[in-house]
C-alpha cells in the first residue's frame, strides 16, 4: 500500500476551512515543523479516513468552532487506484460521521462508515474486526507508530502484551481454537449426558409401544363388530319408529275426525235454524208482496198521464215563458216611461234643457209610443195566461213523476224480494242437503273415535320396546365411539412413541458420535493445536528477537547493553549480564528499545500477514530523547526496513538529509499550514 495524495478540512489545528492538499510520493517524506505545528494531525487525518474514528471521539478530530470536516486519502494497493473520503458533521453536542465513500478507479460507492470500513480492511487484506468503534492493530503495529504509543506496548502487563501482540500476529486463533474445543468438549460431553439421560426409557418405551400394538390389534377385532351390533339397532330403531310414527298418525287423524263431532253437531243445528230463517222470510217476503206492493203498482198502471210532456221539458217551457214575460213587462215600463216624458214635453210645448219649443216629431212619437205599449201589454197578458197554464200542468206533471218513482222502487223492491225468496229457496234446500251429510258423516265419525282406546295402547307398546331399542343403540353408539377413539389414541400414542423410539435410537448413535467426537478433540485436536502454537510462539519468539536486537544495534553501539525477549514477548535489558529496569534507562535508551521493539514487531507483523504493508511505514516522531549519533543512526534504520514508502513525522533538523521530499508544517495564528520545501 502507497499513499499517493491526502485533503483535509477543519481537522484539528487545520481549521480555517480552506482544503488543504498533500501529494505524497514515493520514498521518504519528512513532516517538520516545531512542537505543536499540526504533523501528527496529518497522520491521524490518514488514519480516520482509512477507519474511521475508531476509539476516538469526533469532537477531537473536528476543528473546534466548524461545523464540518473531512478526509480523505488516496492510495495505491497493488494495480488498483483508490480513494476513501470520511466527513464529520457538529450535530447538537456531538460530532458524527457522514459522507462516506470509497472510489475505485473512478467507481464511486456510498457507504456507511462501518461498511466503509469494512470494504478498507478486505482492500488491504487485514484480517481484523470491521466493528466502527475497533481500532486497526494491524495498521498501528504494522504500518503507523503514533509518539504517544511508541513505549506503550513496552510498559504494558505481560498477559496485555502478549494479547495484542497474538492479535496482531493471527497466532491468537490457535490459542481461540484451542479454547473452543474445549467449551465444543464441554458441550459434547454435556450432549452425551443429556442424550444418555434423554434416552434412558427407551426400552420402557418399546414395551409400551408393544402394548399400544396389542391393544389397536384387539379394537380392530371388536368395532367391526359394536359396527354390525350398531346396524342393526339402528334398523330395528327405524322399524319400530316407523309404526310409531304410523300409530300415531292414525291416532291424529282419528282425533282429528273424532274433534269435528262437536262441530258437525252444531254445524247441523245451525243449518236448522238457517233452513227455519229461511221459510219464515220466504213467507213474509210473499205477504208483503201479495199486501203492500201489488195493489199500489196496479192502481198507478190504470191512471194516464196529465200530458206527453215529462216534467223536465215542461220546466223549461215555463222558464223560457217566464223570462219572456219578464223582459216583456220590463219593455212595458219602459215605453210607459217615455210615453208620459213625451206627453208632459208636448203639454209645456218647451224642452225643460234647452227651452226651445216642441216640434211636431214629438207629438207623432208620442201616437207611436202609445201603440207600441198597448202591443206589448197584450202580450204581457197572454204570457202570463200561458205561465198559469203551465205552472198548473206543471204540479200534475210533477205529481205523476212521483207516483211514477214510487210505482218503479216498488217494482224494484219486489224484484228484489222475489230474487230473495229464490235465493232463501235455493240456500233452504243446500242446508237439508248439506245437514243430511253432516249426519252421515257424524255417524262414521262416531265410530271411528271408538277405535282410539285401542291405538292408544298400542302406541303405548310400541313407544316401550322404541326406548329399550334407542337405549341400545346409545349404548352401542358409546361404546363404538369409546373404541374408535380409544384406537385413534393407541394409534397416535403409537406413531408418537414410533417417533420418539426412533429419535431415542438415533440419540444413541448420536451418543456414539459425540464420544468419538468429544476424544478426538480432548486427545488429539486441542493438543495438536497447543502443539502448533507452541512452535509458532517459539520461531515468532525467536525471530522477534532477532530483529528487536538488529534494530536496537543500529541505534545503540554499547557492547556492554543487549536486549532480548523472553517467551512471552516481554523486553529484557541487561548491561554487563544484569538485568535493569526499563525506568532506570535514559531517555534515548528507552527511545531506542521502544522504537526497536515497535520496528521489530512491525517487521514481523509484515512477514506473517503478507498484506503488502512492508511498502509503507508512518513513524511519529520517532527520534523524541535521541543525541544527534543516533538521530544519524536512523539512516541505516530507514535502509534496514526497505519500504517503498516511508513517512516521517518529526522536529529533528538532522533528519532532513535523509529525506526524498520534505514538507514544512507552520502553525500561523492558531492555523496549521503545510508547504513542500
Amino acid at each position: 500500500m502507497l499513499i499517493t495524495h491526502l485533503s483535509l478540512r477543519n481537522i484539528r489545528s487545520f481549521n480555517d476551512g480552506t482544503d488543504v492538499n498533500i501529494d505524497l510520493p514515493e520514498g521518504t517524506v519528512l513532516f517538520e515543523g516545531d512542537v505543536g505545528s499540526g504533523k501528527s494531525t496529518i497522520l491521524y487525518a490518514v488514519e480516520f479516513a482509512l477507519f474511521g474514528l475508531g476509539d476516538m471521539d469526533g469532537s477531537y478530530l473536528l476543528s473546534e468552532g466548524a461545523n464540518s470536516g473531512y478526509a480523505k486519502v488516496r492510495i495505491l494497493q497493488g494495480h488498483k487506484t483508490l480513494e476513501v473520503h470520511r466527513g464529520l458533521k457538529r450535530t447538537g453536542g456531538n460530532v458524527l460521521q457522514e459522507s462516506c465513500y470509497i472510489s475505485e478507479d473512478g467507481t464511486v460507492s456510498e457507504l456507511s462508515p462501518g461498511d466503509l470500513k469494512q470494504r478498507v480492511i478486505g482492500e488491504l487484506g487485514f484480517n481484523e474486526p470491521s466493528h466502527p468503534r475497533a481500532e486497526s492493530l494491524v495498521f498501528r503495529y504494522a504500518v503507523f507508530t503514533p509518539q504517544e504509543q511508541m513505549k506503550e506496548i513496552i510498559q504494558r502487563n505481560p498477559d496485555e502484551r502478549l494479547h495484542v501482540i497474538r492479535r496482531v500476529l493471527g497466532i491468537q486463533s490457535y490459542q481461540v481454537a484451542a479454547e473452543n474445543s474445549d467449551l465444543i468438549v464441554k458441550r459434547l460431553r454435556n450432549d452425551v449426558r443429556n442424550a444418555e439421560a434423554a434416552t434412558e426409557d427407551l426400552e420402557e418405551m418399546e414395551e409400551e409401544a408393544e402394548l399400544e400394538r396389542f391393544r389397536i390389534k384387539e379394537l380392530d377385532l371388536r368395532i367391526p363388530r359394536l359396527q354390525m351390533e350398531e346396524t342393526q339397532a339402528e334398523y330395528q330403531t327405524e322399524s319400530l319408529s316407523a309404526k310409531l310414527e304410523e300409530a300415531k298418525g292414525e291416532r291424529e287423524r282419528i282425533g282429528a275426525i273424532a274433534e269435528r263431532i262437536p262441530e258437525i253437531r252444531r254445524s247441523m243445528t245451525r243449518l236448522q235454524s238457517d233452513i227455519n230463517e229461511d221459510e219464515e222470510r220466504i213467507s213474509d217476503l210473499e205477504r208483503r208482496i201479495e199486501q203492500e206492493y201489488i195493489p199500489s203498482m196496479n192502481a198507478f198502471m190504470e191512471k194516464p198521464p196529465p200530458t206527453e210532456l215529462r216534467a223536465e221539458e215542461l220546466e223549461r217551457d215555463l222558464g223560457s215563458k217566464k223570462m219572456s214575460l219578464e223582459k216583456r213587462r220590463a219593455t212595458s215600463l219602459l215605453l210607459a216611461g217615455r210615453l208620459s216624458e213625451t206627453k208632459e214635453l208636448v203639454k209645456n210645448g218647451v224642452c225643460p234643457r234647452c227651452g226651445q219649443r216642441i216640434s211636431r216629431d214629438f207629438k207623432d212619437q208620442s201616437a207611436h209610443l202609445e201603440e207600441e205599449l198597448q202591443s206589448v201589454q197584450i202580450e204581457v197578458a197572454a204570457l202570463d195566461e200561458e205561465v198559469s197554464r203551465l205552472d198548473s200542468l206543471l204540479v200534475r206533471a210533477r205529481r205523476y213523476l212521483e207516483e211514477e218513482r214510487k210505482y218503479i222502487h216498488e217494482s224494484k223492491q219486489k224484484a228484489e224480494m222475489e230474487i230473495e225468496i229464490g235465493a232463501r229457496r235455493r240456500h233452504a234446500t243446500d242446508s237439508r242437503r248439506e245437514a243430511q251429510r253432516l249426519g252421515e258423516d257424524l255417524s262414521k265419525t262416531e265410530a271411528e273415535e271408538a277405535r282410539l282406546a285401542e291405538l292408544k295402547s298400542k302406541i303405548d307398546a310400541i313407544t316401550r320396546d322404541l326406548r329399550k331399542s334407542q337405549e341400545w343403540k346409545e349404548k352401542l353408539a358409546r361404546t363404538l365411539t369409546e373404541s374408535t377413539t380409544a384406537k385413534g389414541y393407541a394409534e397416535g400414542s403409537l406413531v408418537k412413541l414410533v417417533s420418539q423410539i426412533e429419535a431415542k435410537r438415533k440419540k444413541r448413535e448420536q451418543v456414539k458420535r459425540l464420544r468419538i467426537h468429544s476424544s478426538w478433540l480432548a486427545d488429539f485436536f486441542k493438543p495438536t493445536v497447543e502443539l502448533i502454537e507452541r512452535q509458532t510462539m517459539i520461531q515468532t519468539n525467536l525471530r522477534f528477537s532477532q530483529h528487536f536486537q538488529r534494530f536496537f544495534s543500529y541505534l545503540v553501539d554499547d557492547p556492554d547493553l543487549s536486549v532480548r525477549v523472553t517467551d512471552d514477548f516481554s523486553p529484557v535489558f541487561e548491561r554487563q549480564g544484569y538485568v535493569q529496569e526499563f525506568d532506570t534507562l535514559s531517555g534515548g535508551e528507552r527511545t531506542s528499545i521502544a522504537l526497536a521493539y515497535r520496528l521489530a514487531l512491525n517487521t514481523i507483523v509484515q512477514e506473517d500477514i503478507g498484506t503488502g504493508t512492508g511498502d509503507l511505514v508512518i513513524l511519529d516522531e520517532p527520534t523524541d530523547g535521541f543525541s544527534k549519533e543516533q538521530i544519524q543512526k536512523m539512516r541505516e534504520i530507514l535502509g534496514a526496513l526497505h519500504s517503498r514508502q516511508v513517512i516521517l513525522v518529526s522536529h529533528e533538523k538532522e533528519l532532513e538529509s535523509m529525506a526524498d521530499r520534505m514538507m514544512l508544517v507552520e502553525k500561523v495564528n492558531g492555523t496549521s499550514k503545510v508547504s513542500p520545501v
